[in-house]
């Protein structure tokens, strides 16, 4: 927060919050949060929104036959909407899954309530590699060469910094789920996100209250609603023995469900 307000703070944070905001416009703020990696968004009433919802560029390649063993899900993402898309994805095929961390960043949700964890990531393999090492990063080529479906909740320059391209691996007849903020194009793609800042680029905050008043509504919202959105998609391409990229949007698919196109 000093980054942000640009000086040292001798207040209690959130008051320091409150009367910078006052200075500045909504856009600026937002701006200044994302180049620090600060998730924040602009209010917005759902008709106001611009971008995307759910992308699909599905690719006709037979993957598999009736008789294929089991399949194989892979969970790089962490926190909610992946967790819960991997899951459902894995109950629906009656896949296998197997959740990835790396070990320099486990994921959040390990350190909240043991009962949320339980119920997104239970029944889940784990593999806990170094991606910041050769030996790490070769560890989970060859899981994802082995997946039918993989679910990343990564924005494309953390995918690049890994050398991770969800085209590529849908052509060789996977299903990549991609979950973020805004898409993996645009100029939000590289945005950081979280529910419920999400919902309010979605136009969720205008709905629950006003345009001058804006009010969140239930918690994180945007997170299971875009698990959800990208678990029925990716289990259509998987039962059609199809592959692609499933390119979902958490505000997008907030606006869509407030605002759906006519």
């Amino acid at each position: 927060m000093p980054a942000w307000i640009g000086r040292d703070l001798d207040e209690p944070v959130w008051d320091a919050v409150t009367a910078h905001a006052a200075t500045i416009t909504a856009a600026e703020g937002v701006a200044l949060a994302q180049l620090l990696g600060v998730p924040a968004a602009v209010t917005v009433a759902p008709e106001e929104f611009e971008g995307p919802s759910v992308v699909v560029d599905a690719h006709d390649v037979p993957v598999g036959s009736p008789r294929d063993p089991i399949p194989t899900v892979v969970d790089l993402s962490a926190l909610w909407a992946g967790p819960l898309c991997a899951r459902l994805v894995g109950a629906a095929l009656g896949a296998r899954v197997l959740k990835v961390e790396h070990i320099g960043r486990p994921d959040g949700a390990r350190a909240g309530p043991p009962a949320f964890w339980r119920s997104l990531n239970s029944a889940k393999e784990e593999r806990h590699l170094d991606l910041g090492t050769t030996t790490g990063r070769a560890e989970l080529t060859a899981v994802l060469a082995q997946a039918k479906v993989i679910v990343s909740a990564a924005r494309p320059r953390a995918l690049a910094h890994l050398g991770l391209d969800p085209a590529a691996y849908s052509a060789r007849g996977a299903v990549w789920v991609s979950i973020t903020g805004y898409g993996l194009t645009g100029d939000r793609a590289d945005w950081v996100a979280f529910g419920d800042d999400a919902a309010v680029a979605g136009g969720l905050a205008v709905v629950g209250g006003t345009y001058e008043a804006p009010e969140f509504v239930g918690d994180a919202v945007a997170d299971p609603l875009a698990g959800l959105a990208a678990a029925v998609v990716a289990v259509r391409l998987a039962r059609a023995r199809r592959a692609g990229v499933v390119d979902v949007s958490m505000a997008g698919v907030v606006n869509r469900a407030v605002f759906p196109p006519r």
